[in-house]
């Protein structure tokens, strides 16, 4: 019978039985056969399950939703013995009834270690904590999280891991424990958390394991779980070896709850056990392959690979053994317990008379000599060495080989420091091949890493630059205006790219014709506004003419107006007509005026005047030949009026009358007469005027 059971946060929320005979619906309609809670993430029919030719098939049916298998997106999968798939922050396992998970699982949920085995063990301690690498995953900076449940990393100082970078958010995620297990939470951050070069939801729980890196931008965080025993119980057999003390054994490497001096058989195992075959290595896996899926590498409790059948022959005998044990040992543990405390307090005597006895030998005891190099190195070292190489196994199993690589690196200078000869050792050959085959994947990987991020660089320029043509394409077509300048700040950040791309030359050639189009209509509006304004003068040419009076010369200059073959904005042809007709009504219309009223004068013996208003009117009309004749004839009228006066003083100026005396008239007074009488061009005027100057009366 398949089972699938649905975990929400690595709780378990629902469980059912597969009926091969029918087909399911998972969703969050309320119909669905799989009801799963409402999140944005969850569509309503989101995917379906069917038996087809023996083996169960998942589909997604949700035209928008997606599912996640492996740490890649896919729209159907075979589902085969342990297969878990995940809609975040949903995961889905399937597994078939009394598999060896399920075994496993309800084992571990039911049998607990009875007394004598918590003594002899003891429970491993692991201590969370952070690191910060670089890109070759060299360690610059180690924290320890503590004890908590919750540890919030940003660049704010309050926070347990400070990043030191400002673009990076104030709290810029969390890891969170709870019971077991960790997980990773993105606060919502600007740039967002990447885990395992995979971008997480914001504000969503993911598993977080041993050895998993985190990153901010360039910032790399490793996160470890360390044994919290380890470094002190080798700090501790380090230092008992240096001093010499063999016979003595330091507390601290004592399991935990006893005071038992301990001996390589009561070590606790902390470490999982693993093959230790370097042929069964694996192979190096390039970035974005499937890789091993598992707990944290101290948890031995937890195989090393989803496929049970395959485990080492130790863990395979342990659960099989594990299995098969019946009630009776819970019957009998009130009996067992008695015994096993006789047997360690038995065990406590005679340890503790041999080490007396040990002490009491004379100190310069001859040791026999051994061939094997580890021989004069404490046991407990040598254990605790070789469970920091099963560490380094598993760290290579999992794909992790910096972290393979470098605790292979602390047991081989461990070595060094202890002066052992261990390339002679198979033991000392293996952490050297470990080290070797760490440093090729991690070589391979990092070339992988760089193709692959070649590839993305490229991919992602590409992408930058198309919506960088597509902006400013947009930014052209809403402002045909744009000037070759604006659009080269417009394209600056990404024409690095591609400087020849088409589109961006397109662009240019478009701009270019459209500068050239409006050069073209600036230059023809600035031909026409100077041919505008050139009309223009000649108009307040003729009208300042007007002004001053010359009508004649005024029409002249107006008909000048009427000849330009100049745009005519303003109708100012139209008015130089109107103002032609206008001066030449008003010249006839005064001309008349003029005429009349000097007729009148004359009529009055007025000549004088009369000449002079028609010299007004010729002014205003010169071309009136009828002006002129009549100016003549007041002059002759004016002639015979003046004649018999000149005559007197001829007369009294040959009588030498010039001067006048009292009571006699005199020619000196006749010739200002004239002059007061006479125009200035008429027949006397000037020969008056030349007697008055020739007697200095002028």
């Amino acid at each position: 019978m398949a089972i699938l059971k649905i975990r929400k946060n690595s709780k378990v929320v629902n469980q059912l039985e597969l009926d091969p005979s029918r087909s399911y619906v998972a969703g969050r309609k309320e119909t669905a056969d799989i009801l799963i809670e409402a999140t944005k993430a969850v569509s309503r029919e989101h995917f379906s399950l069917k038996f087809v030719n023996d083996h169960w098939i998942m589909e997604v049916i949700s035209k928008f939703g997606d599912v996640i298998y492996q740490g890649e997106k896919v729209r159907n999968i075979e589902l085969n013995e342990d297969t878990v798939f995940m809609i975040p922050p949903f995961e889905f396992e399937f597994y078939l009834e009394g598999s060896l998970s399920q075994k496993v699982e309800a084992k571990e949920s039911e049998v607990e270690a009875n007394e004598f085995e918590k003594t002899i063990v003891g429970k491993v301690e692991y201590i969370p904590m952070i690191k910060f690498v670089d890109q070759n995953f060299i360690t610059s900076k180690s924290i320890h999280l503590g004890t908590g449940t919750e540890w919030v990393a940003g660049r704010d100082s309050s926070c347990e891991v400070v990043i030191d970078d400002q673009r990076v958010s104030r709290k810029q995620f969390k890891i969170i424990k709870e019971d077991e297990f960790y997980n990773l939470v993105d606060i919502g951050s600007v740039n967002g958390t990447l885990l395992n070069n995979k971008n997480i939801v914001p504000n969503e729980k993911v598993k977080l394991k041993s050895g998993d890196k985190i990153q901010v931008l360039d910032n790399i965080l490793v996160f470890e779980l360390k044994n919290a025993a380890f470094e002190k119980n080798l700090m501790a057999l380090t230092t008992n070896e240096t001093n010499g003390v063999n016979g003595e054994v330091n507390n601290a490497l004592m399991p935990l709850g006893t005071h038992v001096p301990t001996v390589p058989s009561q070590l606790p195992n902390l470490a999982p056990q693993y093959n230790h075959d370097s042929s069964a290595y694996p192979q190096v896996i390039h970035p974005g392959q499937d890789q091993l899926s598992g707990m944290t590498p101290y948890q031995a409790h937890y195989p090393m690979t989803s496929d049970y059948n395959s485990l080492p022959p130790e863990l395979s005998q342990h659960y099989s053994e594990s299995f098969s044990a019946d009630s009776q040992k819970n019957q009998e543990s009130e009996k067992n317990k008695k015994i096993r405390f006789a047997l360690v307090v038995g065990v406590i005597l005679v340890v503790a008379l041999f080490l007396f006895n040990e002490q009491k030998q004379p100190e310069n005891k001859k040791i026999a000599k051994s061939s094997d190099p580890f021989a004069k190195v404490d046991p407990n070292i040598i254990s605790l060495l070789k469970q920091s190489k099963d560490i380094a196994n598993d760290y290579y199993f999992k794909k992790k080989y910096r972290l393979a690589q470098e605790e292979a690196q602390k047991i081989l200078k461990k070595f060094e420091e202890l002066n052992v000869e261990y390339k002679k050792t198979k033991f000392g050959m293996d952490v050297e091949e470990l080290d070797k085959k760490s440093s090729l994947a991690i070589a391979a990987e990092s070339e992988y890493e760089l193709f692959l991020k070649a590839e993305q660089e490229k991919k992602n320029n590409e992408e930058k630059l198309q919506a960088g043509v597509q902006f400013c394409e947009a930014k052209l077509n809403k402002n045909p205006q744009m000037t070759a300048s604006e659009y080269d700040a417009c394209i600056a950040p990404v024409i690095h790219y591609n400087p020849s791309h088409p589109s961006i030359q397109m662009a240019k050639l478009k701009i270019q014709q459209a500068l050239d189009d409006k050069n073209r209509r600036e230059l023809e509006q600035k031909n026409y506004r100077e041919n505008v304004a050139k009309l223009q003068n000649i108009y307040n040419k003729a009208v300042k003419t007007e002004k001053d009076g010359s009508y004649l010369d005024a029409i002249e200059d107006y008909r000048v107006v009427l000849k330009q073959h100049l745009p005519d904005p303003q109708d100012l042809k139209v008015i130089s007509k109107r103002k032609i007709a206008a001066i030449e009504k008003m010249i006839s219309s005064k001309s008349v005026t003029y005429l009349n009223e000097a007729d009148s004068l004359a009529r009055e013996k007025k000549y004088k005047e009369a000449i002079y208003k028609l010299k007004t009117a010729m002014k205003v009309n010169p071309g009136d030949p009828t002006l002129e004749n009549k100016i003549n004839g007041y002059k002759r009228e004016l002639a015979k009026e003046i004649r018999p006066i000149w005559e007197e003083a001829t007369i009294e100026e040959t009588y030498s009358q010039v001067e006048c005396t009292e009571n006699k008239s005199c020619a000196l007074e006749k010739w200002k007469k004239i002059l007061q009488m006479d125009v200035p061009d008429g027949e006397y005027f000037q020969k008056a005027q030349a007697k008055l100057k020739k007697y200095g009366a002028h």
